[in-house]
C-alpha cells in the first residue's frame, strides 16, 4: 500500500529545528559540535527526529505549518545544507581531526536523469489525481515502513560540504505514531531492534485530522507555505526551495487526506524552477520519474513509478563538482514502501 503519506512522528526530542548554515568556519567548539552532532542525526528528518534515544528536547508549539520549513531542509540529504565547498573547520584544541588522510568523498555516482520544464504542470496534475484517489481513513495509529541512507562529514569539526562525506549504512524502519492523544506512545522498529517512545504533546500538528484543516486550494496552500515564519528564513537555500521541501516533507512523512495530498502536488505546480526528470531510483532500487528541483549545486528529486505515477521516495544528488564532491554523487536516498491507517500500535497493513 502507498497510499498518501505518513510522517515520522513529529517528536519534541528532535524538533531542534533551527540548524543554520555557518559563513565561515569560526564557531565555538562546543556549539559546533552541537551542530554537527545534530545534522548527523536529522539529516534525514522523519527518521531522525523520532529517534527514541533523543527525547528529552522540548520545544514550544507552533502553528499547523510551523517547524515544517526548517526541518525539511534537513529531510532528503546533505546537499541540503552545502553552501559551496570552503575549508575544513578548525579542530577542537587537543583533539586530533578524524580523517584527516581522506581526500575525497567516499559517495556512489549514480546517474543523472534528464530534467525538463516541458509539461511540468500536467504532470503534477496527473499525480494529484492519483494522490486524490488514495485511501488513509480510519485507526488510531498511522503506519509507515520505509528505508533511507544519507551522507555525513567523515572529519570531526567538519560542516557538510567542508571536507570528504560518506554515505552511513542503510537502516530499515517501520514506525507507528498515535494519532489521537497528546502524549501516546509510538513505536519504532530500526533494523529490528524495537522500542516504544514517547511522542510528546506537540504532535497534533500532524496528525490526520489536524492535516485535514489545511487549505485545499493549492493557491491558498502555497501561500500559507509561503508566509510561514520558517519558511522566510534563510538556511543557505532560496525561499522557493525551502517550500520545496516542506511539500516533500508532507508528501513523504504524512498520512495525507486524499484531498491535501492532491493540493500539495498542485501548488508544487506554482513554485519556480520545478522539472520532471525522466529517470531516477529510489533507495529500494526501484525506478521511475522524478520531480525535481535543483537548488544550490544539488537536486531534491520526488520519485514516482513511471506506469501509476504512485510515490516511491526521495533522493538528493550533486549536480556540480565542488572540492570534495563530484558531479552524481548521491547525497541521501529514501524508499516509503509501505504504509496506511492501522487499529493497534505494532500491526501491520
Amino acid at each position: 500500500m502507498n497510499a498518501h503519506q505518513h510522517r515520522g512522528t513529529d517528536q519534541p526530542a528532535d524538533r531542534r529545528d533551527e540548524f543554520p548554515v555557518p559563513a565561515s568556519s569560526n564557531l565555538d567548539a562546543g556549539r559546533f559540535q552541537i551542530l554537527r552532532e545534530h545534522f548527523m542525526a536529522e539529516i534525514v528528518k522523519d527518521e531522525h527526529r523520532t529517534s527514541p534515544t533523543r527525547r528529552a528536547f522540548r520545544t514550544r508549539p507552533r502553528p499547523l505549518l510551523a517547524g515544517l520549513a526548517a526541518a525539511a531542509a534537513l529531510a532528503v540529504g546533505a546537499a541540503v545544507l552545502l553552501a559551496g565547498a570552503g575549508p575544513a573547520a578548525t579542530p577542537e584544541p587537543g583533539r586530533r581531526q578524524a580523517g584527516t588522510a581522506v581526500a575525497a568523498s567516499r559517495l556512489a555516482v549514480v546517474p543523472l536523469g534528464a530534467a525538463s520544464s516541458d509539461d511540468v504542470s500536467g504532470q503534477l496534475e496527473r499525480i494529484s489525481l492519483v494522490a486524490a484517489r488514495s485511501s488513509a481513513e480510519g485507526g488510531r495509529y498511522s503506519y509507515r515502513r520505509t528505508q533511507y541512507a544519507f551522507a555525513v562529514p567523515v572529519r570531526e569539526q567538519t560542516m557538510p560540504g567542508e571536507g570528504p562525506m560518506d554515505m552511513q549504512p542503510m537502516v530499515k524502519r517501520e514506525i507507528w505514531v498515535e494519532q489521537r492523544r497528546f502524549n501516546g506512545k509510538g513505536l519504532i522498529i530500526d533494523n529490528g531492534r524495537q522500542e516504544e517512545y514517547d511522542q510528546g504533546d506537540v504532535d497534533y500538528r500532524h496528525r490526520y485530522e489536524e492535516l485535514a484543516t489545511l487549505p485545499t486550494d493549492p493557491d491558498k496552500l502555497l501561500k500559507a507555505i509561503y508566509a510561514d515564519p520558517e519558511t522566510k528564513e534563510g538556511d543557505g537555500t532560496t525561499r522557493e526551495q525551502r517550500a520545496f521541501d516542506t511539500i516533500g516533507t508532507l508528501l513523504e512523512q504524512e498520512v495525507l487526506p486524499p484531498a491535501l495530498g492532491a493540493a500539495l502536488y498542485r501548488a508544487v505546480a506554482r513554485i519556480p524552477g520545478v522539472t520532471i526528470v525522466d529517470r531516477s531510483q529510489d533507495a529500494a532500487g526501484r525506478e521511475g520519474i522524478a520531480v525535481a528541483r535543483e537548488d544550490k549545486g544539488a537536486r531534491t528529486e520526488w520519485i514516482f513509478d513511471r506506469a501509476t505515477l504512485e510515490y516511491l521516495g526521495r533522493r538528493k544528488v550533486q549536480t556540480e563538482d565542488t572540492r570534495w564532491l563530484k558531479k552524481g554523487m548521491l547525497l541521501a536516498t529514501t524508499a516509503v514502501l509501505d504504509r496506511a491507517m492501522v487499529d493497534k500500535l505494532g500491526a501491520r497493513p
